[in-house]
């Protein structure tokens, strides 16, 4: 069985750099609306290959990367 213990981003929507942990068990994503609960998602489908921008809730490539960041590119990785 594949586990999923971290989530990082770095320039990903949203996220200028963001470290999710993943524990045993259940994991909840909480937060008020426009947080980013949904670009968590979507960095998981990213990060595992998905590339319909379609499901990735974006109208273009350039979509994916924060807007605020100094650099042009977006990267999810996953332990």
């Amino acid at each position: 069985m594949i586990k999923i213990k971290k989530l990082r981003m770095k320039n990903f929507k949203s996220f200028k750099k963001a470290e999710i942990p993943f524990s045993d068990g259940f994991t909840s994503i909480a937060g008020p609306n426009a947080s980013g609960k949904s670009n968590v998602l979507d960095s998981l489908l990213f990060v595992f290959g998905i590339t319909s921008l379609k499901l990735l809730r974006a109208a273009k490539l350039s979509e994916l990367i924060n807007h605020d960041a100094a650099e042009d590119y977006a990267k999810v990785e996953v332990d």
